[in-house]
């Protein structure tokens, strides 16, 4: 974790868990678990409430639009918020969208989400089962966007599907009843870094279909820049945090998904671009480093 990596580069000791030492200068929220919320949210909203007595600096990652998702976890953004010094964002969009609202007065940063996977360059997928297959790889809440685009397949897509996701992705899915105008063979994989690198050597595109009207319009750019790391020609939709690195991919929708399908690999000179002159912006390194800044600023209250 790039955060906990800035912190231990400035000296920090740090401790993870439910609890915060009463010797903490900082006290740093993450991302949450929905496992046995209800009451896990008030311990939280106690805990940080007792931290702002004590002086604790207190510093949330706030890395998707919770409140105005309408999501279980909502509840305790809106509840934590109030007591927070420093709000940290994965996007420029989404520190915007924060700034106009009038109960938040906290200042806010933009730290990007680091790439995870190797670099793969891209290659020309010459087997005809690996031509004929694309990824999708995704949190579970972006489920419903892929479904969608299953419905209106288009004629030139492959008819292999590679699906990575969590086990609640698999059950939405088969829960679905959504069908597609061609038939398409689906293959599930349970979602690890190292299944979307393999599993991206047997296919020769991505798909990442989204709603600029949802809450998910919010998101980072790390499902693209993951997808063009592995070198894989990507058709996705245009979200706000997409929109600077345009040129790199396909825009679903725009009238070109039957092109980009039959010729993929007309995007490989582009995605090389990318990999040699964008990518090292979103290294484990450089993010780590933007953290420790952060975290150094915080000693001084900002």
């Amino acid at each position: 974790m790039p955060a906990a990596i800035g912190a231990l580069n400035l000296g920090f000791t740090m401790s993870a868990g439910d609890a915060a030492p009463e010797h903490a200068t900082h006290i740093f929220i993450g991302k949450i678990s929905k496992f046995d919320f209800e009451r896990r949210k008030q311990h939280w909203l106690t805990l940080v409430a007792a931290a702002k007595l004590k002086g604790q600096v207190a510093l949330i990652d706030y890395t998707d639009h919770h409140l105005i998702a309408g999501s279980l976890l909502s509840s305790f953004y809106l509840e934590v918020l109030p007591l927070i010094d420093i709000i940290i964002v994965p996007t420029h969009h989404l520190k915007s969208s924060l700034e106009i609202d009038s109960a938040i007065t906290q200042p806010i940063f933009v730290i990007e989400e680091p790439i995870e996977c190797s670099l793969i360059p891209p290659t020309v997928r010459s087997i005809p089962e690996r031509r004929d297959a694309t990824l999708w790889f995704g949190h579970e809440s972006n489920l419903p966007f892929l479904l969608h685009f299953l419905q209106r397949w288009p004629e030139s897509a492959p008819r292999q599907l590679h699906i990575i996701g969590s086990n609640k992705a698999l059950e939405l899915l088969n829960n679905s009843g959504v069908t597609a105008p061609t038939p398409i063979d689906i293959t599930f994989h349970e979602w690890t870094v190292t299944k979307v690198e393999e599993v991206s050597r047997i296919v020769s595109t991505c798909i990442i279909p989204s709603a600029t009207s949802s809450y998910k319009s919010f998101a980072s750019a790390n499902r693209l820049v993951t997808s063009l790391s592995l070198g894989l020609p990507t058709l996705a939709s245009l979200i706000p945090s997409y929109s600077e690195f345009s040129q790199f991919f396909c825009e679903l929708d725009a009238g070109y998904d039957e092109h980009f399908f039959t010729f993929p690999e007309n995007f490989h000179v582009d995605i090389e671009h990318f990999q040699q002159d964008v990518l090292a912006r979103f290294s484990q390194e450089k993010i780590a480093h933007e953290w420790a800044a952060l975290f150094s600023k915080s000693m001084v209250r900002i």
